[in-house]
């Protein structure tokens, strides 16, 4: 930074003052002299006070002030200076209290540019103004005080001072604590080399003691030279054996290979084809493998093996395998990761299940709003490889909170000085730690994101959701509403092959029982009418065809109300228009049935036309009433807050059961006149 021009207006000792550099001086360096309390000091303090509104020795700014400036005089300083050939001005008034007021006049500041003598604003707020200057220069105010002066009263204490003591003197002066504290951090890093280095040495030696060398040279002791050549052939053609089977497994991606070894029970196959693929593609076909053969290699890998695997994945997956796995496999897991993706880890597994944040990653590009799109593209160049999506960008504050969103497309098609902040959108859909998966795969499907950013209740960013978790959060619900329409109760997360017995059975008594019981209702109505079957055996024999289609007709109603309350297509508030709906539907699907029923009964089965009119009419009621009460139970249930497909389903059969063979008995006795 090259000085220009320097005016001062009841500045310290100066009233008004300019000090015009570029034409008293011509010379690179040059020096200002002059005897103690001169001004010498107050120079540098009116250019720092303009740059950085601070003082050079941390005094406070209200004492710049001249002490004999009057109410209507302002305290001001007006600097200009040159930087890689561009000029630049900064004027700075100094806030003071004028004599019989309690608040103070307030400061202003604006820095400019000359654009041949013309000049630009560049900035007038005091934050963007200290930001502007920062990247200027180079330095803040506490690097740019260090640099230009040495305070009064350490140059004698510095030359008095033993060797310690100017070491500590001079780093007071120029703040070199810092390459002390990354010099303490190299020397951590080595103890830590060194223990890696003690620990691969203690490995080694205990296979070696496990090697039996007596045991070995027995086995090799028919190698004669005679058949040698014979056994060598043998090893070679094993190696290229395997190089061939590494070369297919090359050409598969990580699903197909996750697949290939999922079909493996045995875990010497399982551990042996795992260990021919590269480091890069074995941490994707371990992420696709189920747990158990997870657990199978992770228990036969080393400590070294298992770090350099868990260094590839990414959190969300480190989190989900953990969650699956017994606690001396997770202990071992957490013993070969970082103390920092330690930590991380634990935070993931504190939110809840089947929440936003149990789901998440932290790997994400993260940018600042003043970046230039030069400086955000190099920044994702740096970071990208390491995070599981680089297609949408994040913009946050110093503060991590979440103030746009950047789409690497539009990112590359910007001219390089353009910044962030301009082409940002600030309109996008977040969701918090704490919502239910399923709120957040409904946002992923309405809105057909392929990520979506999770914040906590102060806006943070704490990370990412991406689709291929969403798309597992949709197979996981699906399956538990087939579970509930089916009425099993606890349905677990495991597969069907690994779920226990007693377990399954225990999901599936409990609704079993209950309709059981119900059922009963129907025996006991068939009972009451036992005088009326005694006359006419012939209507016994279409009652299970009456109730299977009035349970058909229900659940089907059911279930495609169930769906739309799912959904979101429809709710409680749409009862009217529903039931308007299935009741229209009914009468449509039952004359259609009954009349077809009607015939078939008639020619085919030769039943005469009273029993065949009580059957049919029969049928259409009871296709109606089902339709209605299919459509009804899974609105109430949502009113009263179950769970539809729980509460709807099961009772559907009964229920309809129970009115199909009231129906049928009094339409038997009032036609019949039995």
């Amino acid at each position: 930074m090259k000085p220009i021009r320097l005016e001062l207006k009841e500045f310290g000792p100066y009233k008004d003052e300019i000090i015009e550099w570029d034409r008293i001086i011509n010379e690179p360096i040059f020096l200002i002299t002059g005897k103690t309390g001169s001004g010498k000091s107050t120079l540098f303090d009116a250019i720092t006070y303009a740059l950085y509104n601070k003082t050079t020795g941390g005094k406070d700014i209200s004492s710049l002030r001249t002490k004999t400036a009057s109410d209507k005089d302002k305290t001001q300083v007006n600097f200009d200076f040159e930087l890689s050939g561009k000029r630049y001005r900064i004027e700075r008034t100094l806030a003071y209290l004028k004599t019989g007021n309690k608040n103070l006049t307030s400061g202003k500041v604006a820095l400019m540019k000359y654009n041949d003598e013309e000049l630009e604003v560049i900035a007038t707020k005091e934050q963007e103004v200290k930001e502007k200057v920062e990247e200027l220069i180079g330095l803040d105010d506490k690097q740019f005080c260090q640099i230009i002066i040495l305070p009064q009263g350490k140059f004698k204490e510095f030359l008095l001072s033993k060797s310690s003591e100017k070491k500590e003197t001079l780093r007071s002066l120029f703040n070199t604590y810092f390459y002390q504290k990354f010099v303490d951090q190299l020397q951590e890093q080595a103890k830590k080399l060194d223990s890696n280095n003690k620990q691969k040495e203690k490995e080694l030696i205990t296979r070696f003691e496990q090697f039996d060398i007596d045991g070995e040279l027995i086995k090799f002791e028919f190698l004669k030279d005679e058949n040698f050549k014979e056994i060598n052939e043998i090893i070679l053609s094993q190696e290229n054996e395997i190089e061939t089977e590494k070369k297919e497994l090359d050409k598969l991606n990580a699903v197909e290979i996750s697949d290939v070894i999922n079909q493996f029970e045995v875990p010497e196959i399982i551990i042996m084809i795992f260990r021919l693929l590269k480091k890069d593609k074995a941490a994707d076909v371990f992420s696709y493998l189920d747990s158990d053969h997870q657990e199978i290699i992770i228990h036969a890998s080393t400590d070294i093996e298992t770090r350099e695997l868990f260094d590839e994945l990414y959190f969300d997956d480190i989190v989900d395998i953990i969650e699956e796995m017994p606690f001396d496999i997770v202990k071992k897991i957490l013993k070969n990761t970082d103390k920092k993706d330690r930590h991380l880890i634990n935070q993931l597994l504190k939110y809840p299940d089947n929440s936003a944040g149990s789901i998440m990653t932290t790997e994400y590009v993260d940018l600042r709003k003043n970046m230039k799109v030069s400086e955000a593209i190099e920044e994702i160049r740096k970071t990208g490889k390491d995070k599981e999506n680089i297609y949408t960008c994040y913009v946050t504050n110093e503060s991590g909170k979440l103030e746009g969103v950047l789409l690497l497309r539009e990112l590359i098609a910007k001219k390089d000085s353009t910044l962030v902040s301009d082409i940002m959108s600030t309109n996008f859909i977040s969701a918090n730690t704490n919502d239910d998966q399923e709120i957040v795969a409904d946002l992923f499907k309405k809105y057909d994101l392929i990520v979506m950013p999770v914040v906590d209740h102060e806006n943070k960013l704490l990370g990412i959701i991406t689709v291929d978790d969403v798309l597992e959060v949709v197979d996981q619900e699906i399956t538990e509403d087939f579970h509930k329409i089916a009425g099993i109760t606890s349905p677990t997360d495991d597969s069907y092959l690994k779920t226990n017995i007693f377990t399954m059975a225990k999901q599936r008594i409990g609704w079993l029982a209950v309709l059981m019981i119900s059922d009963t209702i129907s025996g006991n109505i068939i009972q009451g009418y036992e005088s009326v079957l005694a006359r006419s055996i012939i209507l016994t024999a279409f009652i299970p065809m009456l109730m299977s289609t009035g349970g058909n007709v229900g659940s089907q109603s059911s279930t495609v109300v169930i769906r739309a309350l799912a959904l979101g297509e429809i709710s409680p508030k749409n009862a009217f228009k529903v039931l308007k709906k299935e009741f229209s539907i009914g009468i449509i699907v039952s004359i259609v049935l009954a009349l077809l029923n009607f015939v078939r009964l008639i020619m085919i089965e030769k039943i005469n036309i009273p029993v065949a009119f009580t059957v049919s009419i029969t049928l259409v009621f009871t296709i109606i009433i089902s339709k209605i009460v299919g459509a009804l139970l899974p609105l109430l249930a949502k009113i009263v807050k179950a769970d539809p497909a729980v509460m709807a389903t099961p009772l559907i059969t009964t229920i309809s059961d129970a009115v199909t063979l009231v129906i049928y008995f009094s339409f038997a006795t009032t036609i019949l006149k039995l």
